[in-house]
């Protein structure tokens, strides 16, 4: 276990399963994430972390156009037209990257509870970086 995150408000562990073989695929364990103040927590397994890594790095050599267009498109309730201008860039650029965004994690951001993912994961990841 190690902890990759520690302030006020949250907490973020990244662990594995004991006695997980390191050949497996995808790797057993993942992230944990508690919020201190609404005393909840968010369990992110390791196939969905092994994914977003993968985002991370095509983001890399896209010079982070993927993680801004995953942050915009939360941010305009999914709605593309509305990230598009808050990236200013068009809309259809906004559709194509979140195409990639689907083919690199198999995660889609028009579904609410993916798209919760990629941005919990994307924090975790951005955080666990630094």
């Amino acid at each position: 276990m190690q902890m990759l995150y520690n302030s006020d408000s949250y907490v973020v562990v990244q662990f594995d399963v004991p006695g997980a073989s390191e050949d497996a695929a995808p790797r057993r364990g993942g992230f944990e994430i508690v919020d201190k103040l609404a005393r909840k927590e968010i369990f992110i397994e390791s196939a969905v972390a092994e994914r977003m890594k993968e985002l991370t790095a095509v983001d890399r050599r896209l010079a982070g156009e993927l993680s801004r267009t995953v942050l915009a498109y939360a941010k305009a309730n999914q709605n593309a037209r509305v990230a598009a201008e808050s990236l200013h860039c068009h809309v259809n650029t906004v559709k194509n990257r979140v195409r990639k965004i689907k083919e690199l994690t198999g995660l889609d951001p028009n579904n609410f509870e993916n798209l919760v993912d990629l941005v919990t994961a994307q924090e975790i990841l951005s955080q666990s970086n630094n």
